[in-house]
């Protein structure tokens, strides 16, 4: 991610859902997949989650994520942050 480049962008228009130009989610294994608030499918997202891939989503101030792990850069587990809201 620090080094590489979109391979994809998908742009779409607001007189058609979102839905209609998500990524099948088995073709995103070991890639990551970044959305907006429109694309937060939490089904989609856990589908995503078990091709391999992974995801970051804009969300409405309604969504109360729990951060089950974290490591920095070279791979360490930063305690501080596991599950914590």
């Amino acid at each position: 991610m620090l080094k590489g480049y979109p391979k994809n962008v998908s742009v779409s228009p607001d007189s058609q859902a979102e839905y209609d130009f998500l990524p099948d989610a088995k073709s995103l294994i070991d890639t990551f997949f970044l959305a907006a608030r429109g694309y937060l499918k939490l089904s989609y997202l856990e589908s995503i989650n078990t091709a391999g891939g992974f995801y970051v989503v804009w969300a409405k101030t309604t969504v109360n994520p729990v951060v089950t792990a974290a490591d920095n850069r070279q791979g360490k587990l930063l305690k501080r942050f596991t599950y914590k809201k």
